[in-house]
């Protein structure tokens, strides 16, 4: 009978570790920086960058009444995925931007406030519906000092980063 597995001369490439060198040198000067920082870091880096003009499209809320505009709204922020594709990330960020733009145009009206808040609640969740909220105040607070255009260009602005930044690091942020 035959083996159950024929031996074969298989021919295997590991890869070498350099050898230890034995010249003492001086330890490098590391700079640990907390994630939140490194966060900071990665908006402000992001923000200031010089970077190619995007073209955009017209805002597509642009036109609606308030009603129909805060539907529209709800309906991508309920969409909001993993952020693995930045696509998607950046329609998010923009609901966002025009949810806050909508609750500031309707600032001087409690009872339509109040109601927004809770169509969030209800379709959102209670936990999720203050992590937009918030997240939309940021968004529309840094770009009425970057520019909408910024937006489209960024690759490090996501509603985790500023959701979980520091009051202090977000300040920091916008004054940059």
């Amino acid at each position: 009978t035959e083996p159950l597995f024929a031996t074969q001369n298989i021919e295997e490439t590991v890869p070498q570790e350099p050898a230890p060198s034995l010249r003492t040198t001086e330890p490098e000067n590391i700079n640990i920086v907390p994630k939140e920082n490194s966060t900071l870091e990665k908006l402000l880096d992001d923000l200031t960058e010089e970077k190619e003009k995007v073209i955009t499209q017209r805002n597509p809320l642009t036109g609606l009444i308030y009603e129909a505009k805060f539907k529209e709204i709800l309906s991508r922020l309920k969409e909001e995925s993993q952020g693995k594709c930045r696509d998607h990330s950046i329609q998010i960020l923009e609901a966002s931007y025009y949810l806050e733009q909508i609750r500031k145009d309707i600032d001087n009206d409690k009872s339509k406030i109040q109601k927004m808040k809770e169509t969030l609640k209800n379709a959102l969740g209670s936990r999720r519906a203050r992590k937009v909220l918030k997240c939309a105040d940021r968004i529309y607070q840094l770009l009425q000092v970057c520019g909408l255009l910024s937006l489209y260009s960024t690759t490090a602005i996501t509603l985790l980063n500023l959701e979980e930044i520091s009051e202090e690091d977000f300040m920091t942020l916008l004054h940059q």
